[in-house]
């Protein structure tokens, strides 16, 4: 009688990071930003901004703690964050679907 000895080597995705250029409309605007996800969820983002008409009104950026910085006149600002929140809620759910045919793999 024989005796089969096997190692078998499973290997596991653990943590999967995607960086996308997502974009989308809200009203009138077009807001955009550099996003990184990690496991479907968004980690953070750069180099948002929002433009009507071609024109760059307001700049956002996550900076430390998580914290949103919103750039922009004083006259369009609370506009801009009106803008920001339905986007936001808009980038959560696309990220959530991005999984499937990413651009590019960081490897950790």
């Amino acid at each position: 009688m024989s005796t089969l000895n096997a190692i078998i080597n499973e290997n596991k995705i653990t943590a999967q990071t995607i960086q996308r250029l997502i974009k989308a409309s809200v009203g009138s605007a077009e807001v955009s930003a550099e996003v990184t996800m990690t496991n479907a969820v968004v980690a953070s983002y750069t180099g948002g901004q929002i433009t009507e008409n071609g024109e760059v009104k307001a700049s956002f950026n996550q900076y430390a703690g998580g914290k949103m910085q919103i750039s922009a006149d004083v006259e369009y600002f609370s506009q801009a964050q009106a803008i920001l929140t339905p986007f936001m809620q808009k980038m959560d759910a696309i990220a959530l679907t991005m999984t499937e045919q990413p651009e590019s793999v960081i490897e950790a």
